[in-house]
Formats: structure tokens, C-alpha cells, sequence
């Protein structure tokens, strides 16, 4: 009743009574029921914040309910020989080109004055296949002419690496910084402690056209009852490029950030919530005109989203959402509102909408692993920033002449692949339409605008939450206020996934 009456902008009457209501029990007794006393309802205006707050919320967890069964209706129509979808599962038919790594598929130019980024988990544990698979990726990659490469799972040391051997093979990425897992932090804080037992040194890197300057980095170091022993450090560094604005050329700086997340959720929410997170804040609080994209594998997947909300999501919406993170002894540390800044932009989101495209693992495709998205480009940008303008999924197919009936993919994961444009350039064109994929869909790689919007979305220089959270509107979303059986649902346990328990365990 008192929720209802703060719904309607209505005060609730204060009792007037010292003995308040009774009600006769089972028994007899007489017991006093406690009556809640209202003084004053609060304006319409002071509701207002958090009925949206709530609205977005369940906005957002409807539409992950809505990925999931969408998710569990397309296992089910391959598991039953539903022609187009088996076909689609066979061929590995997500991505957003139709050709070969050799080349022979069309990837649409970058725009003059964007910056390409690439993000690439390069598969550590598939050591003996990585000659013939570097040749595959720098095909690829070559193909793409990207202008910063974040990559994950780079075996090797520090004077040789997966990274550096890819880059002499691309030729156009000079420029490379790794950092393994167990390196200390910025704060001196060893990432990982000693190395488990059996660890082959592994960590990300960063390949770049430009100059890399001012490298971080902070460690993401496991508690010593974690599941993952695996030792973790995020690098980041500063590009300086020249880009065309809308009113001239212009130098600009992006502080690109390499991370790799365990893939153990509680150690997600603590990695994100007391590390990774504060450590970007203040990074941004103190670089002025400089905005953070965020490359890598965050081991996200469809049945927990809640790490990404850290950093994706305002605080108030987050709560609103009822992560369980917030229900893993995790706690936010205290930020003022500088060190907070705004929140990222998830590009594939914002770009594609909301569906479920975007998948890169598994690669190929698998029904003992659920289709996820454990890879992200998040975007956080400054004043004279940077938008998402583009995003593509690339590395569907083979390695060239590997046997038929034994194939070898370039990677377990698909590379995510994002355009950023300047804040003040123009916005979408029919030029920045992608080739039809080998399903023969066009897709749309930059819509402006929201599903269902005529009106362009836009990306103002610290980025709006609503930027992501507009996309996710559904009509669901629409339904009454009283409907939170999804809301409730996600609270107590999270989001179900339609079949198993995704890659778990895996790297």
C-alpha cells in the first residue's frame, strides 16, 4: 500500500492511534499489527528518478530473459533439423564477412579519420597449431587494416611472444606492448603472487600503428580460496592519431586498456568492482580529453552480466537491477563524482541493437556451449571524444588447407572488431553498410539510433547511460508496473542459461 500510494503521489494517513490496528490470532491472543506512518508523500518530481530507475531496470533484465529464450528456441531448432537454422550451425554462419582468411571476403574500409580496434583472444592452450593459425589471423588482420589490436591469452615472454610474432607477420602494427599475468601493478601490487603450479606465462598485449606511450598497468589478483589460481594484469596505454572533425583535422588521444577477466563470477565482481573499475576512474579523472576504450575478454556470457554492469551501468541503475555481485560480499569502493565519471558504452550494443548478433565464442559453434559474448570494445568517452560507429565479427572460417574432417580456427573466439568515429562526425551513411553475410542478411553496422527510433541516438562527450540502456527497450518493457516476476527472478539467482553452464572452467 505505501509503495502504491508513493506511486500515486499520495501520503499515506498517519495513525493516530498509540495501540495501532489489532487481529486476533489463532490462539485467541490479541497482537498489535505495526502500522507504517507516512508524515508526507514525496513530490511527483522526487519520484520521478526512481520509477525511471526502475523502468530501465526491468527493461534490462527483461531483454536479457528475452536473449536467452531466444538462445534456447534456436539450440532447439538445430536439435530438431529445422533446415535453415542446422544449415546456419554447420556453415558457423555469424560472422559479418563471407569469404576466407585468405582475403576473399569483404570487409567494409574505415572511414577517413576513425580508428579501427580489434580485440583477439589468441587461444594459449592451442599452442601446437599456432604457426598455421598466426598466418590465418594476420590475414585476416591485414585484410582489416586495424589501428590498434588488444589481445589475450598471449603465450610467450617478454622479448618473444605470440604478439610481437603476430605483429612481424601483419607488418603495418610496429608498435607492441605485452604484459603477462603475474606482473605487479602500477601500485606495486604483485598481480597474481607465484604462478600455479603447471602455469605456461600468458598475459595481453597491445599491437598499434601509432606510438604507445604512458603504459599502466594494475593487477586482478585471485584470493587464496579462488577457483582460478591463473595470475592477471591489465595493460593499458595512450595513442596519439590525427582524425578529421567536423570542422578540421585534428590530433586526438585514446587510452586503450587490454584486460582479460577470470571466468570464476565471484572473482569477476571483485576484479571489476575493486580493481579494474577505480583504477579507469581515476585514470580518467585525471587524463583530460582522453577517452578509454576497453578491449578484451571479459568472460562474459549470457547467464551473468553483472561484472559488465560495473562498469557499463550508473551506480543507481545497477542497484536497481539487483546484481549479485552486490550479494557477494563485493563492495563498491567509495568514489566521488569526478573519480566516477560516466559510464562506458558497450559499441556492440550501441551500434547493433540489441539481438543476438555478436557472438564470439565458441568458435566454431558448438551445442555443448551456449553462444555468448564474452567479448567486448566498451567505449568511455571524453570531451572531444570518440563514438562507436561500426562493428563487425570476423574469423568464422577454417585455417586454408587444414583437413576437412579435422578443420583448425584461427581462434576459439572470433575477433570483435569496432570503428570509432570523432563525437562531431557525421553520422551514419549508406557507405557505412556492411556486405551480406553468408546467410545472405544484410546487417546494420552503424545505426544511430535506437531500435524503433527515428531519432539519433547520440554520443555527447562523456556518453549517456541511456545510450545503452535505450537500445535494450522492448515492447515487454511496456507491461504493467506491477509485472516483476522477471525482476524477482533475476535478484534471486541471476539469469538461467538455456542450457548449460557456458565456458566455465575453460581459459
Amino acid at each position: 500500500a505505501l509503495v502504491k500510494a508513493r506511486k500515486d503521489g499520495r501520503g499515506v494517513p498517519k495513525d493516530t492511534s498509540a495501540e495501532g490496528d489489532q487481529e486476533e490470532d489463532p490462539r485467541g491472543a490479541v497482537k498489535q499489527i505495526p502500522v507504517v506512518a507516512v508524515e508526507e508523500a514525496p513530490s511527483p518530481e522526487e519520484d520521478l528518478m526512481p520509477k525511471r530507475r526502475s523502468d530501465e531496470a526491468l527493461a534490462l533484465l527483461r531483454s536479457r530473459v528475452d536473449r536467452a529464450e531466444r538462445e534456447e528456441r534456436r539450440q532447439r531448432a538445430i536439435s530438431t533439423g529445422e533446415a535453415s537454422a542446422a544449415a546456419a550451425f554447420a556453415a558457423n554462419a555469424v560472422c559479418d564477412d563471407n569469404g576466407s582468411p585468405t582475403g576473399g571476403g569483404l570487409v567494409p574500409k574505415k572511414t577517413p579519420g576513425d580508428a579501427r580496434v580489434v580485440s583477439l583472444n589468441l587461444w594459449q592452450p592451442a599452442a601446437d597449431t599456432w604457426p598455421r593459425r598466426k598466418e590465418a589471423l594476420a590475414a585476416i588482420l591485414r585484410r582489416l587494416d586495424p589501428d590498434v589490436v588488444a589481445c589475450q591469452e598471449v603465450r610467450g615472454g617478454s622479448a618473444s611472444n605470440w604478439a610481437r610474432e603476430l605483429a612481424a607477420e601483419v607488418e603495418t602494427l610496429p608498435h607492441v606492448a605485452y604484459v603477462p599475468g603475474n606482473r605487479r601493478g602500477d601500485d606495486g601490487r604483485q598481480s597474481g603472487g607465484s604462478a600455479p603450479p603447471g602455469w605456461v606465462e600468458e598475459g595481453v598485449a597491445i599491437l598499434s600503428k601509432w606510438p604507445l606511450a604512458d603504459l599502466r598497468t594494475v593487477g586482478m589478483p585471485p584470493a587464496p580460496r579462488d577457483a582460478d589460481r591463473n595470475p592477471r594484469t591489465t595493460l593499458a596505454a595512450t595513442v596519439e592519431y590525427s582524425t578529421t572533425g567536423a570542422k578540421a583535422e585534428e590530433r586526438r588521444v585514446l587510452r586503450v586498456v587490454a584486460s582479460h577477466l577470470t571466468y570464476d563470477r565471484r572473482q569477476q565482481c571483485r576484479a571489476v568492482a575493486t580493481r579494474l573499475k577505480p583504477w579507469l576512474d581515476e585514470l580518467f579523472s585525471e587524463e583530460e580529453h582522453v577517452s578509454q576504450v576497453l578491449l578484451g575478454d571479459l568472460n562474459i556470457y549470457p547467464d551473468f552480466e553483472w561484472p559488465a554492469d560495473y562498469l557499463t551501468l550508473d551506480p543507481a541503475l545497477r542497484a536497481a537491477t539487483g546484481s549479485p555481485c552486490d550479494e557477494e560480499d563485493v563492495q563498491d569502493v567509495e568514489e566521488t563524482s569526478a573519480q566516477r565519471g560516466t559510464p562506458f558504452v558497450d559499441a556492440w550494443t550501441a551500434v547493433r541493437g540489441d539481438d543476438r548478433d555478436g557472438w564470439t565464442f565458441p568458435n566454431p559453434e558448438s551445442m555443448n556451449l551456449d553462444a555468448a559474448r564474452p567479448d567486448r570494445v566498451l567505449v568511455r568517452s571524453a570531451a572531444r571524444g570518440v563514438r562507436p560507429r561500426r562493428a563487425l565479427v570476423l574469423g568464422c572460417d577454417a585455417v586454408p588447407n587444414t583437413p576437412p574432417n579435422k578443420p583448425v580456427w584461427p581462434s576459439d573466439h572470433r575477433l570483435l572488431v569496432v570503428d570509432l568515429a570523432p563525437v562531431d562526425a557525421p553520422e551514419y551513411s549508406e557507405e557505412d553498410a556492411v556486405p551480406e553475410t553468408a546467410t545472405g542478411r544484410r546487417r546494420r553496422s552503424s545505426v544511430a539510433s535506437p531500435r524503433g527510433s527515428s531519432t539519433p541516438r547520440q554520443f555527447p562527450g562523456g556518453g549517456a547511460p541511456e545510450a545503452l540502456v535505450g537500445s535494450k527497450k522492448t515492447a515487454a518493457s511496456r507491461a504493467a508496473d506491477d509485472d516483476w516476476e522477471t525482476f524477482s527472478l533475476h535478484k534471486a539467482a541471476g539469469i538461467r542459461a538455456p542450457s548449460n553452464n557456458n565456458k566455465r572452467g575453460a581459459r
